[in-house]
């Protein structure tokens, strides 16, 4: 198949059918790669998905109102309110990591803070599976 004679060799056709199809069964197989991946990295996070972190979003959420309600000394400053909402979330996680040594202003403490919300997911878990066990 010579150049400009405007005649196509007709293997070239066939070889363009084939790299054409291969290409698309590799575009299919890489997105049904890429959407698996995405699918497992989502839940990889397992019980501490999406609910638990909205879960413990909200428990936030209607503690700090509730204690707006009743103990505005929480409110004094940011140290003693974060201080109040987290034992109000869950008296047992600030009495572990936070009882013998409360936050205090100015302090950001990302270690003890993901130590507190774990182990409040772990305690969303703990009644989710009792509930769960009570419904059987």
């Amino acid at each position: 198949g010579g150049r400009g004679t405007g005649r196509r060799d007709p293997r070239c056709g066939r070889c363009c059918a084939v790299a054409l199809m291969t290409i698309v069964i590799l575009g299919v197989i890489s997105d049904r790669g890429l959407a698996e991946a995405a699918s497992k990295s989502k839940s990889k996070k397992g019980p501490r998905g999406p609910s638990m972190d909205r879960e413990y979003g909200l428990l936030r959420e209607s503690c700090t109102e509730k204690l707006k309600q009743d103990s505005p000394s929480c409110f004094e400053n940011d140290a003693t309110r974060e201080n109040c909402v987290l034992e109000c979330v869950s008296p047992t996680c600030y009495d572990q990591i936070y009882g013998k040594d409360p936050l205090e202003e100015g302090e950001l403490d990302v270690t003890r803070g993901r130590l507190f919300r774990g182990c409040v997911r772990g305690e969303l878990k703990n009644k989710a599976e009792d509930s769960n066990k009570t419904e059987l």
